[in-house]
């Protein structure tokens, strides 16, 4: 037997810590896994937490009303087998940034980018927050609605293969755009090979590296862009970030 600890992931940008309204577990209940263990509050939302795996839990952090640090204990399970601490957390938290800045990205593998003038763009701005323009790298105001944008409803495309974003491109990149795709390659086959000799907490490793590189994409580059060329140049590059977090944020990968 091993102890699984399940430590409090980041759930809201700029969140230290979370109060816990509500237990769903007691010491000694079994818990499957993606069963509920509790509900946590920020000071943006209630967040159900739900058990990455299956055991007996033996210890909680703390009572009703208390404060939890984000990194810190929340849960520890008795499971079958060896356990590690949050192995997944890392790449989570990768792929929710990727997911908040292109909504419908999962599910975009193999279709063809589709224009629809009528609604506003699902790509707010430059990561700067939703009161950002969708076209400028202003704060925007939010009396004024954002003017439709011809590259609304785009999806991810298929990813191209490693280092194909940077030789075709027909423009330029932006500083933190070519930082985001020489990263890429690097992390990528690093993070596809650690997987592969099941070295999983490489695999974390190799992608933790991109968070720094997404960030300041996201903060600096504008992607639903005017241009045709660079607004499909970077949803390919999001799709690639998107695969290469894909190929290792999976829980069935943790044994017990």
């Amino acid at each position: 037997m091993a102890r699984f600890t399940f430590n409090l992931p980041d759930i809201g940008e700029g969140i230290a810590e979370a109060e816990i309204v509500a237990w769903h577990v007691k010491v000694g209940d079994t818990v499957e896994e993606d069963q509920q263990l509790a509900d946590m509050m920020t000071d943006k939302a209630t967040v159900e937490m739900e058990s990455p795996v299956s055991g007996t839990v033996v210890s909680l952090a703390g009572e009703v009303g208390d404060q939890i640090a984000i990194g810190s204990t929340l849960v520890v399970i008795e499971v079958e087998g060896e356990a590690s601490a949050e192995p997944e957390t890392k790449a989570e938290e990768v792929a929710e940034e990727i997911e908040a800045e292109t909504p419908g990205a999962a599910d975009a593998e193999g279709k063809t980018p589709a224009y629809e003038a009528e609604t506003p763009s699902p790509l707010v701005g430059e990561g700067r927050g939703p009161l950002a323009s969708a076209s400028g790298k202003g704060e925007g105001d939010v009396s004024s609605p954002t003017p439709p944008h011809p590259s609304a409803t785009a999806s991810l495309p298929p990813s191209p293969t490693r280092g194909e974003g940077n030789k075709s491109l027909s423009y330029t990149p932006e500083n933190e755009e070519a930082a985001l795709m020489t990263a890429l390659d690097s992390a990528a086959p690093a993070a596809a090979a650690a997987v592969k000799r099941e070295d999983f907490e490489g695999a974390m490793a190799a992608l933790a590296s991109l968070r720094a590189p997404i960030d300041a994409f996201f903060d600096k580059v504008t992607v639903n862009d005017a241009d045709p060329a660079k607004r499909t140049a970077r949803l390919a590059l999001l799709a690639r970030v998107r695969d290469a977090v894909h190929g290792v944020a999976d829980f069935s990968k943790i044994e017990g």
